[in-house]
């Protein structure tokens, strides 16, 4: 998983959430204002939609008290109580010209008069009407009184009444009034409402606002569709706003409420069309939406150049502290800091600095300490080697009789003289070693190795101190003779250490397996017991190169190898030295009560590789 520098993660914890409230918010902005819009044009197209209804009951009113007067006029119902024929021109002309004189009067397009037998007597208005479109009202109004609603004329729809004239107590005819429902009225309620406004008889259209084919097409074919089932609002009258609907038009997207002309049925097929273009009514709205996408754009880069900053005030004392850090591994402990604020990051960039300087200090004197020691240890395992010679051979001329024949006693200790100068030797000699390791000077001779020969040299070299002890040490070479470049003394050392510390820790009676095998262009050399094993805490300790690996509580004695004794402590790290010299790798792996397995890894290269690995 890649890892997030400390930049991307302020800006990703400071503009993200400024970016999604910022686009919260004008969604949300924008939201409730097309929502707003929206019921607000609704809300209008309901009330265009009442005005209309509430024009077409006044003039229904004011057709039934013009009518009124009319045929409550002598000189109107007297000349139909003339008893002529209505077939006699001059009786016609006689009724014409008393409706003429009364249509002056109430301009209405639909001035008709007919006989008691519903027959025409006289058409003086702006419209005609015909027999079958006149017949329902006509025929209502003879046989039981005065009747308003629509009269259906195929070029056009009208407003009418129809008033019973009577005469000396009988019914002497009809007078039919009516006003269009036409382009004329569409005008009217478009300049009232701000709504086109179309009308239709079935699918004609008698009278629109409409100036394109291509809306008056689509709101046509709005109306064919069945309208949708809506809920009652108080005893008879259907919510308008369920007759709601967008239609797309040539140009706009109209927002649309049809329903039918009050009083007649939706099977008449009689409706109006009243609608509002949601471009222009949303155009504002638009504009602000632009506006607030606008501004959300500058809000969302302010906000990253916001973070930015916070990012980089931030993160830039901390990246040179950072750096100074890694200065100090390599040595380098004057890497300038650049911190001069006066908040937190100041203050911490001092405490820094002087803890700098202290480390600067400490290694220092740490530096000069390991030098003297390893000058010490250097010293002293060269300046013993002198008295260990002279001890080692008068030990011998002693031992071998030359100064005299010794006695049993005098020989036990001269005997035991030599074990402890033995011991005291390879002491030494690690000493010694360790010196050259810690200094990068231990030098390889590299030759072909024969992995059998070199691992009954480590097992033999190893053994010489564990008399007494009851453990079983075998030696494997898998698949036959393995031969590989290696320095054989070095390794062979590497590998009596591991030996040593396996037979240490195995109790009497348990096994070292000691293994040769090739992985691929690799030599394993393993060293595996069935001993005590190691602590997972202590085993990482072990495979530290810096952390000492003696453990005093368990010290008994470092020329013997004790059941779960310890030495000085050197063996492992000696080996590592030398496995490393070598480019190879010192791997474990224990668990308690189980044992522990060790092995070394080598490259199996040529001497140019060793030589330069060395």
């Amino acid at each position: 998983m890649p890892r997030l520098s400390l930049r991307w993660k302020i800006l990703l914890f400071t503009v993200p959430p400024l970016v999604v409230l910022a686009v919260a918010a004008l969604m949300m902005v924008e939201r409730n204002l097309t929502a707003q819009a929206d019921r607000q044009l609704r809300d209008d197209l309901q009330r265009s939609s009442a005005l209309f209804e509430n024009m077409l009951h006044a003039r229904t009113s004011g057709l039934v008290t013009a009518g009124s007067v009319i045929v409550r006029d002598p000189r109107f119902f007297s000349v139909l109580d003339l008893g002529l024929s209505p077939k006699d021109p001059q009786f016609r002309a006689t009724v014409a010209g008393v409706a003429a004189d009364f249509e002056h009067i109430t301009h209405s397009e639909v001035f008709e008069v007919l006989d008691a037998h519903g027959h025409l007597l006289a058409s003086v208005g702006a419209a005609a009407t015909s027999d079958e479109g006149r017949r329902q009202l006509v025929h209502s109004a003879i046989t039981g009184g005065l009747v308003n609603g629509l009269l259906v004329e195929p070029e056009g729809q009208f407003q009418a009444v129809a008033m019973p004239v009577f005469s000396g107590g009988r019914i002497a005819g009809v007078l039919l009034l009516g006003s269009e429902v036409g382009h004329q009225l569409a005008n009217e309620l478009c300049d009232l409402t701000r709504s086109d406004v179309t009308f239709f008889s079935g699918n004609h259209i008698t009278g629109s606002t409409l100036t394109h084919d291509e809306d008056k097409d689509a709101a046509r074919e709005a109306m064919q569709q069945p309208p949708a089932p809506s809920p009652m609002q108080g005893a008879s009258r259907t919510l308008v706003s369920n007759r709601i609907r967008e239609i797309l038009g040539s140009e706009h997207t109209w927002l649309t409420l049809g329903s039918p002309i009050p009083g007649t049925l939706a099977q008449d097929r009689q409706t109006y069309v009243m609608q509002r273009s949601l471009d222009r009514e949303t155009a504002v709205l638009r504009e602000v939406r632009d506006r607030l996408i606008t501004l959300g754009g500058l809000t969302i880069v302010l906000a990253l150049l916001a973070g930015l900053a916070i990012a980089h005030g931030l993160n830039a004392p901390i990246q040179r502290m950072v750096r100074a850090a890694e200065a100090m591994e390599r040595g380098d402990y004057e890497f300038p800091l650049e911190v001069n604020s006066n908040d937190e990051l100041g203050y911490l960039s001092e405490r820094f600095h002087d803890m700098r300087s202290q480390q600067r200090d400490l290694v220092s004197s740490l530096q000069e300490t390991a030098r003297v020691r390893r000058e010490f240890i250097s010293v002293a395992s060269h300046e013993l080697r002198t008295p260990i010679s002279v001890i080692q051979g008068f030990q011998e001329l002693l031992i071998s009789g030359a100064m005299g024949q010794p006695t049993d006693a005098q020989r036990r200790a001269l005997e035991a003289i030599q074990r402890s100068v033995h011991t005291l030797a390879r002491i030494a000699a690690d000493a010694t070693r360790m010196s050259q390791i810690q200094d990068d000077k231990l030098t390889l001779s590299p030759s072909s190795a024969d992995a059998e020969q070199v691992l009954a040299a480590a097992k033999r070299e190893a053994l010489a101190a564990a008399r007494g002890r009851e453990v079983d040490v075998q030696c494997i070479v898998e698949d036959g003779p393995l031969h590989f470049r290696a320095d054989v003394s070095r390794i062979s050392d590497a590998l009596a250490n591991l030996i040593r510390n396996g037979v240490r820790f195995t109790p009497d009676g348990g096994h070292v397996t000691v293994r040769a095998r090739r992985d691929g262009e690799r030599v394993l050399l393993e060293v595996q017991d069935d001993g005590v094993g190691i602590a997972p805490e202590r085993l990482k300790m072990l495979l530290d190169k810096h952390a000492p690996v003696r453990d005093s509580l368990h010290h008994h004695s470092s020329s013997t190898l004790e059941f779960n004794s310890a030495g000085l402590g050197l063996g492992l790290s000696i080996t590592r030295g030398i496995v490393e010299a070598h480019g190879g790798a010192l791997r474990a792996e224990s668990r308690e009560g189980q044992g522990s397995l060790f092995t070394i890894d080598l490259p199996d290269t040529g001497a140019a590789a060793l030589a330069m690995a060395a």
